[in-house]
């Protein structure tokens, strides 16, 4: 039963989400609104916290491993942890670091001569 809660879970974020999002976006262009709207879905099951940090716990191992051996990209799990809502802000604080990063760099190209 919980595999059929995480299944249902994971259609409502990769399939209903998008569709929503498109419905929105023509609404807010027929009204003229520019709120955001995030959708959350109420889970089928009640988990535990602690069964929802071993999910998140063994989520996190599977994409080091993947991550080791370049299955896939550090920019596809962040992708992955965002959609999942696991860190909400997480791309605006990578902006955020880069933006510095760059912000530095730009400086330190000043100095030298």
């Amino acid at each position: 039963m919980q595999n059929y809660a995480i299944m249902i879970a994971s259609k409502q974020q990769d399939i209903l989400v998008p569709i929503y999002n498109k419905i929105d976006l023509i609404i807010e262009k027929m009204l003229g609104m520019s709120e955001s709207i995030k959708y959350e879905f109420k889970p089928l099951l009640d988990i535990s916290s602690e069964t929802q940090a071993d999910i998140e716990y063994k989520d996190a191992q599977r994409d080091q491993i993947y991550l080791s051996n370049n299955v896939i990209t550090s920019e596809e799990v962040r992708d992955n942890l965002k959609k999942h809502s696991v860190y909400s802000d997480l791309s605006d604080k990578i902006e955020n670091n880069n933006q510095s990063a760059i912000n530095n760099q730009e400086i330190e190209d000043e100095w030298v001569y």
